[in-house]
């Protein structure tokens, strides 16, 4: 059997502990192929340690993949126009969804997905928000049958 393939744009500060993360969750049944933003690094210098585990981001290698997921990102406090590979990151969401392929967005990804799919903006706080919050179904759909209306769920 052909393993899983399952690319992920890292866009962390820390990215090799961020990959070493991903790769004990995902464990070795998984082949995973690490991205970090092509348009982030363009005049900037990377440390050799990353351009021997990733690679830029190649929209074209995206096709060939089962699954993506797309890293937080410690800009929280940005508006999104303001992050200078947010349209990279919107051309690679439009491409994943065009092609169906699965998608798992995490904390500032998740928010730019939110963003780019469903036109939901980032409401900027004072202070980093995290804990177990209430959230109410605003839309039926077949996912949430047996999830009641308010219902917990994390937040960070």
């Amino acid at each position: 059997m052909e393993p899983i393939k399952i690319g992920i744009l890292n866009l962390m500060q820390n990215k090799l502990d961020t990959m070493r993360n991903f790769q004990i969750a995902l464990g070795d049944e998984v082949e995973i192929k690490f991205y970090y933003s092509a348009t982030r690094y363009v005049d900037r210098q990377l440390d050799s340690s990353i351009t021997d585990n990733m690679e830029p981001l190649n929209l074209d290698e995206i096709k060939d993949l089962d699954g993506f997921i797309i890293t937080g990102s410690p800009v929280e406090k940005l508006d999104f126009p303001q992050v200078s590979y947010f349209d990279e990151i919107n051309d690679l969401i439009d491409l994943l969804d065009r092609l169906n392929i699965p998608q798992l967005y995490v904390c500032w990804g998740a928010m730019a997905a939110l963003n780019r799919l469903y036109d939901i903006d980032k409401k900027i706080l004072p202070h980093k928000t995290f804990g177990v919050f209430q959230n109410q179904i605003l839309t039926d759909t077949p996912l949430l049958n047996n999830i009641g209306d308010n219902f917990p769920a994390p937040h960070a």
